[in-house]
Order: C-alpha cells, then sequence, then structure tokens
C-alpha cells in the first residue's frame, strides 16, 4: 500500500519498491509489476519515501522504481523459463532452479523469497 500526500508532493512507497538484490516481497509478481508501473507514471510527486531506504527527490525515486520494476520482470521471467523447462517438476525443484538461474541459492532457505518465488510460479501456472 502506498499513499501520495499530492499538496506536499509527497509519496509514501512503504514496501512497495523493492531494493534490487534484496528479497522482493510479493503475492502476485503481476500485480506488483502494474503497482510500480502506476508509482512510476504519478504526476507531481517530488519526493518518494520508501520504508526501506532514504528519501529520494523526483529523479532518483523515478529511476529507483524503473530498476525495482526491471528487477521483477527479470524473476517473472526466470520462473516462467524455469517452468518452460520444468512442468511436471514439484514447487521445491522448481523453486531451487528458479533461485540458481537468478544466483540467488544464497536466498533459498529465506521464507518470504520463497513465498514470493512460489506466488509467482502458481501465478504462471494459471
Amino acid at each position: 500500500m502506498s499513499f501520495l500526500w499530492i499538496e506536499q508532493g509527497e509519496l509514501f512507497t512503504e514496501d512497495a519498491i523493492p531494493v534490487v538484490g534484496d528479497i522482493p516481497i510479493y503475492v502476485s509478481a503481476k500485480d506488483s509489476i502494474e503497482t510500480l508501473k502506476k508509482l512510476r507514471s504519478l504526476d507531481g510527486v517530488e519526493r518518494y519515501l520508501p520504508a526501506w531506504d532514504d528519501m529520494y527527490d523526483q529523479e532518483t525515486g523515478k529511476a529507483m522504481i524503473k530498476k525495482s520494476l526491471d528487477y521483477l520482470v527479470h524473476i517473472n521471467d526466470m520462473v516462467q523459463d524455469v517452468l518452460a523447462d520444468a512442468k511436471d517438476e514439484d514447487m521445491e525443484t522448481i523453486y531451487a532452479r528458479v533461485c540458481a538461474a537468478l544466483n540467488l541459492k544464497h536466498l533459498i532457505q529465506n521464507p518470504l523469497f520463497k513465498a514470493s518465488v512460489y506466488a509467482n510460479i502458481k501465478e504462471t501456472r494459471r
């Protein structure tokens, strides 16, 4: 959830903008990607206030959103690629393959990352 205080030109983004290389937390890759596109297109935002980092000016905020958007698209694309080759494999095996393909093996035991990727796998299979 994000809050736009238009009179002040401030967008409180909370956790909507994942940090590239960190643990993206989402229940729908599709919805998270769409959210980032919407946040990036908002007019009148002078300052971006994420829950996880410093305040950003307009230019830096839009650049951070673009990087995060590219990151989520990359994860989503990787899930789709792995699923194309692993249609009959169980979720745990697919998850491990996605982690390896993303060079994020260090996150394989992380329950938050696992929940996000599992959600991405389920969403892609539909």
